[in-house]
C-alpha cells in the first residue's frame, strides 16, 4: 500500500488525535481545579464533603474565568505564566514527598502489585501524565532555534518522568488506596498545605490555557477559511468560547478524573495504532 496516497487523511487524523488529546486534558484540568477549590472551601468552613453533583457546580463556576483566560491568542503572553507554574510544580512535588513520609507505613506492608484493572489504570494515568506531543510541537515551531528542540525535549522529559516517579511512588506509599486525585488533596488541612493546594490550582489554571492554545490553533486553521479575514477577530473568539463551553460540559458530564483520563488515552492510542499500522504497510 502506498501511504503517500493517503497523506491528506493522515494529516487530518493526526490533527484529530492532537485535538482529542489536548481538549481531553483541558477537561481533566478543569475537574482538578474544581476539586481543589471545593476541598479548600469545605475545609475552611467545616463543611461536609459534597458529592459529584456539588463538584459539577464548581466546574460550572469555572466557566467564566477559564473563558476569559483562553481569550489570550498569543503564545508568548502565556510563556511567563507557565514558567511560574513550573515553580509551583516543584514545590508540590517536594511537599508530596514530605507529607507522604509523615504518614507512610512500613514499606513491607505496602502491596507490590495490584490487580489487572489497577495495572491498566496506572498505564493510562502514567501515559496521560507524560505525553505532551501536542504541546511540544507548537513550542518547537515557536522556538528561536528549533534545531535545539531535541535537547530541550530530552531535558524536559527527564524532569517530567522523574517528578512522575517521585509523586507516584511516595504518594501511593504514604496515602495508599485512600489516595485522592490530585495528590495535593491528600495533604493536611493546615495553612501551608492549603496554600500549596491553591498554588496547584493556579498552576493547572495557567496550564489549561497552554493546552487549549495548541489544539484550537489547529481547529482555527480550518475554520478561518470559511470567514472573511476582516472578521477573524470576532469569529476566533466566538469559536474559542464555543469550545470552552463544550469542554466544560464534558467535564460536568464526566467528573471522575480517572475514568476520563482512561477514556482520552484509549481513544488516542487506538487512533495512533491505526496510523502506525498504515505507515508500516
Amino acid at each position: 500500500i502506498n501511504c503517500n496516497e493517503f497523506y491528506v487523511l493522515f494529516r487530518y487524523a493526526v490533527d484529530l488525535i492532537i485535538c482529542i488529546d489536548l481538549f481531553g486534558a483541558c477537561c481533566v484540568y478543569q475537574i482538578i481545579i474544581a476539586k481543589t477549590i471545593k476541598q479548600v472551601i469545605e475545609d475552611a468552613y467545616g463543611m461536609t464533603p459534597g458529592d459529584l453533583d456539588q463538584l459539577r457546580l464548581y466546574i460550572l463556576a469555572l466557566l467564566v474565568p477559564v473563558l476569559l483566560l483562553c481569550m489570550i491568542t498569543t503564545l508568548k503572553y502565556l510563556a511567563p505564566f507557565t514558567l511560574i507554574a513550573d515553580v509551583f510544580i516543584v514545590a508540590c512535588v517536594v511537599a508530596t514527598v514530605i507529607y507522604s513520609m509523615e504518614v507512610a507505613p512500613p514499606l513491607s506492608e505496602v502491596p507490590s502489585w495490584k490487580d489487572g484493572f489497577g495495572f491498566f489504570e496506572f498505564c493510562g494515568i502514567a501515559i496521560f501524565s507524560m505525553e505532551g506531543i501536542g504541546v511540544s510541537l507548537p513550542i518547537e515551531n515557536n522556538m528561536k532555534d528549533p534545531m535545539k528542540f531535541p535537547l530541550v525535549l530530552c531535558i524536559g522529559m527527564t524532569i517530567v518522568v522523574s517528578f512522575l516517579i517521585l509523586v507516584g511512588f511516595f504518594g501511593y506509599w504514604g496515602f495508599g488506596e485512600s489516595s485522592i486525585s490530585p495528590v495535593t488533596l491528600n495533604f493536611p488541612t493546615e495553612t501551608f498545605p492549603t496554600v500549596l493546594k491553591c498554588l496547584m490550582a493556579v498552576m493547572i489554571f495557567v496550564t489549561f490555557a497552554l493546552n487549549f492554545w495548541a489544539p484550537f490553533n489547529l481547529v482555527w486553521h480550518y475554520m478561518s477559511k470559511k470567514h472573511n479575514p476582516a472578521k477573524y477577530w470576532i469569529w476566533e473568539r466566538v469559536y474559542r468560547a464555543t469550545f470552552i463551553i463544550v469542554i466544560t460540559s464534558i467535564a460536568i458530564a464526566f467528573p471522575n478524573i480517572g475514568n476520563l483520563m482512561g477514556l482520552v488515552c484509549i481513544i488516542k492510542f487506538l487512533s495512533l495504532i491505526i496510523l502506525v499500522t498504515f505507515k508500516m504497510y
